[in-house]
């Protein structure tokens, strides 16, 4: 099993090599507060809104160990501090990837 951090940062999904599909890995979590979520299939994506969800399709997942409860404001904080996190969010784009954008206004 990957080996994880514990306290409050720990990650929020932690996948397990041992716990294939539903059943649970022998052990203990790899932090406290963190409960298991047995795999399965499931349909992915939509034919009928954006097409960039489109073809559904089934997958698969492994099961995954995952915080019983969302990371708050301050332990994110905490993380970023700790670690130096920078989120998309704050990276600048790639025009590249967006090749059908409108290119930046220019600012008067």
């Amino acid at each position: 099993m990957p080996r994880s951090r514990s306290g409050p940062i720990a990650p929020i999904l932690a996948s397990s090599a041992e716990g294939r599909g539903a059943s649970r890995p022998a052990g203990r979590p790899p932090a406290p507060g963190m409960v298991w979520i047995p795999g399965g299939s499931f349909l992915m994506g939509s034919d009928a809104h954006y097409p960039e969800e489109a073809p559904a399709h089934r997958v698969r997942v492994e099961g995954f160990w995952l915080d019983r409860t969302p990371v708050t404001n301050a332990q994110f904080l905490k993380f970023v501090k700790a670690t130096g996190h920078v989120t998309l969010a704050e990276r600048p784009a790639d025009p590249s990837l967006y090749p059908d954008a409108l290119p930046p206004r220019k600012r008067r």
